[in-house]
């Protein structure tokens, strides 16, 4: 387990052993205010409030004088003394999160902070207490804090937020902040924070996003560099645990001799006297292009071109290009000739008295020692070079996945408007009939005519809401019942050219339905509160109109019922042969369900069915 999940998970049982003792305290106490009795004299931490907040005292002072006066404070000294030490050990708790804590109330103010929340704004805890942000930060930022801080109090619901802050010293830093709301047991409301200073993590991962724009170039293009194919950090330790081992200097370049990583046990020869020089750093650079060039045979050993002294090398590659030398060696072999390294003193301007020291310094290896250690590091570099392709590869196709995503989510957006449109135009289309119904049964006399016009114009005007619901909510294989419901029945029951419509009373679960159902359910549920209101009501009688939706596992039930007289006593739902119960048991097969009619106080009816 980490740390940090280790200190948070001590953290929470400390609060929560905290929280457990004060309200225990407070419970026992109330009557004597004495949770906010010690709040009003102390800090957060036991400390008093100073001078420049006394006006955030005082108004503390005025909220407790109001709720009358406090009894004397000897009368519960052992309570007040068990307070502290809850508190003290609360203290001692949150200072030791690494990240910084702070407590504000309602208005803005620190109540509480830990020693990380001191150390970030660079005062101390008695300064900060009863201080806003704009007491630290200028307006335009100040003016975000507190919208969070005013979203977290309205709302209840915790943020997670992001932003670039100055630390003490004046530089940027990125700051990721979680806010949360707290009420009191006597209901005031305040803010708890917890902040992390997240800018290592968004650096690297802005490095890892480079890195992969890079390596989604072909393998021939220039701008892959090595830098992008592995992490240097690790390639740093490889480095330096080979050199430890090996007891030889080392360093990795790029093909031109421009040093990439630190140089690893280098001799102070090289290191701060030839390379010191202008001539000799240059003569070195070309000397490691040289050596480091490609050779699949095994590595190329001989004296540096620079100083003389013996290095080995070996390529590093990627799909063929060259991207890398590693670099070994600033050894002298026995019987190498002496003077005419000195001689390049001269060559390059360096103080030979200094020159022949350092050389002197420089270990003598054995020939085939060397040649054994420069064959381990060609095998290194082998696999340096097998590692970096792999990371290529998987860049690519980690780019390739991205880009069919992006397809995916492109082409499911354009057949999410086309769905979106096409459900539109169905439901623009079956409103166009029932209108044209409507407009129709104008002109039609026989009320039995014109019953059948408006029930036809029903069953279109519930099959649009579906349509409706379906391209309104955005998913477009399922419709919300209790939404349907919800618009449906108060208008099925309560027509515009019926007055003293009946008083419909829902009971509905949220359900989802798919398409395949919800047509079928919609009709359904047309016809029976259509029925309801054309036949279970007289007309001096104050309806009610009763609809239940219920979901026992997978299985729905339904059930529509009104107040009025029943179904008639030789009702028989099987021989019905009324267009509306034929309609609804034939629906109700389709989606494979049970229909019942039963009176009970009315008529009932009764629907069950699987959703799935």
């Amino acid at each position: 387990m980490c740390k940090d999940c280790r200190t948070r998970k001590q953290l929470l049982a400390a609060l929560k052993q905290a929280e457990a003792k004060i309200n225990e305290l407070t419970a026992e106490k109330q009557r004597h205010a004495t949770m906010i009795g010690t709040f009003s004299g102390l800090s957060s931490y036991g400390g008093q409030i100073p001078g420049e907040n006394s006006e955030f005292a005082a108004e503390i002072d005025d909220r407790l004088n109001a709720q009358g006066e406090l009894p004397d404070i000897d009368g519960c000294k052992q309570t007040q003394d068990e307070l502290i030490k809850t508190k003290d050990f609360l203290e001692k708790v949150l200072d030791a999160v690494e990240d910084p804590i702070f407590v504000k109330d309602s208005k803005h103010r620190l109540v509480l902070a830990n020693a990380a929340e001191c150390s970030l704004t660079g005062r101390r805890r008695e300064e900060l207490l009863g201080c806003t942000v704009n007491d630290f930060f200028p307006e335009p930022l100040a003016e975000i804090f507190r919208e969070m801080d005013e979203l977290v109090l309205s709302t209840g619901l915790s943020q997670i937020f992001e932003q670039m802050v100055p630390d003490v010293g004046g530089r940027l830093r990125t700051w990721q902040t979680k806010k949360s709301l707290y009420v009191d047991p006597f209901g005031e409301k305040f803010v708890v924070g917890i902040t992390r200073d997240v800018t290592e993590s968004k650096q690297a991962e802005e490095d890892l996003r480079k890195r992969l724009m890079t390596l989604t170039q072909p393998s021939d293009d220039k701008a892959i560099t090595f830098e992008a194919l592995l992490d240097l950090e690790d390639l740093q330790r490889v480095q330096d645990a080979f050199s430890d081992i090996s007891g030889i200097a080392s360093i990795i370049t790029t093909p031109d001799g421009t040093p990439i990583t630190k140089p690893s046990n280098f001799c102070r020869l090289c290191k701060d006297i030839i390379r010191s020089t202008e001539k000799g750093r240059a003569n070195c650079f070309h000397s490691d292009s040289v050596i480091g060039r490609q050779n699949p045979g095994g590595p190329i050993i001989q004296p540096c071109l620079s100083g003389g002294l013996w290095d080995a090398g070996a390529s590093i590659t990627v799909g063929g290009k060259h991207v890398a030398n590693w670099l070994i060696g600033q050894v002298r072999t026995e019987g190498q000739d002496e003077r005419r390294l000195l001689d390049y003193a001269r060559t390059i301007g360096a103080d030979e008295e200094e020159f022949a020291q350092a050389l002197r310094e420089v270990p003598i290896m054995p020939q085939e020692r060397l040649e054994k250690i420069a064959q381990a590091m060609f095998v290194l570099a082998n696999k340096l070079s097998l590692l970096a392709y792999q990371n290529l590869q998987q860049a690519k196709l980690l780019h390739e996945r991205e880009q069919r995503e992006e397809r995916l989510r492109a082409s499911l957006q354009e057949k999410e408007i086309l769905l979106r449109e096409v459900h539109h135009r169905v439901k623009n289309n079956l409103q166009i009939i029932s209108s044209l119904l409507s407009l129709q049964s104008s002109k039609v006399l026989d009320q039995w005519a014109l019953d059948l016009f408006m029930e036809s114009r029903n069953r279109i005007a519930a099959m649009a809401l579906v349509h409706e619901e379906l391209y309104s909510a955005g998913d477009f294989s399922r419709v919300s019942l209790k939404k349907y419901l919800e618009k449906i029945v108060p208008r099925l029951a309560n027509p515009a050219s019926k007055e003293n419509g009946p008083t419909c009373m829902l009971q509905l679960e949220e359900v989802e339905l798919s398409i395949e159902k919800a047509v079928p359910f919609g009709l359904i549920i047309n016809e029976l509160v259509t029925n309801a209101v054309k036949h279970g009501f007289r007309e001096c009688q104050k309806g009610e109109l009763r609809v239940g939706a219920h979901l026992d596992g997978s299985i729905l039930t339904v059930i529509v019922a009104d107040n009025g007289p029943g179904l008639p006593p030789d009702f028989d739902l099987g021989s019905s042969e009324t267009l509306g119960m034929q309609l609804v048991l034939g629906l109700a097969r389709q989606i494979r369900g049970t229909f019942q009619a039963q009176n009970a106080c009315g008529a009932t009816f009764t629907l069950a069915f699987p959703l799935d």
